[in-house]
């Protein structure tokens, strides 16, 4: 089943992989429970324009965690739950996450509720 996960999940991990050349990687290391690409990037200069995203730590994108420099153990945790999200919900998740943002909001969405809580991370508003 993670395997057909991941296939589904491709396209999502591809524009993840071309999101982190845009964010100038530093580092790689790789998760295996679950599966993912682990990049240190310098900067989230193409996502920050957007409206309340000035203060983003990290990101994943299917198979891909992008951590920024502001990002610690507890924001890497936090994504790899993302990751087992998109793992449970193949190829969809990206979808079914838009529209929990847009019902509720991001604070209560129930795919970052189930994150913060698992991992400990805290959110941050700048």
């Amino acid at each position: 089943m993670k395997l057909i996960s991941f296939i589904l999940n491709l396209p999502w991990t591809i524009v993840g992989l071309v999101l982190v050349l845009l964010s100038l990687p530093l580092s790689l290391a790789v998760s295996r429970k679950p599966f993912a690409f682990i990049f240190k990037v310098r900067s989230f200069w193409w996502y920050s324009w957007l409206p309340g995203q000035k203060g983003i730590r990290a990101l994943v994108n299917g198979s891909v965690v992008q951590l920024g420099p502001t990002a610690d153990e507890k924001d890497l945790a936090h994504e790899l739950i993302h990751v087992q999200q998109y793992e449970r919900e193949p190829f969809i998740h990206p979808f079914l996450y838009t529209i929990e943002s847009l019902t509720k909001g991001y604070s209560d969405n129930k795919y970052e509720v189930e994150a913060y809580s698992k991992s400990g991370s805290r959110y941050i508003t700048s």
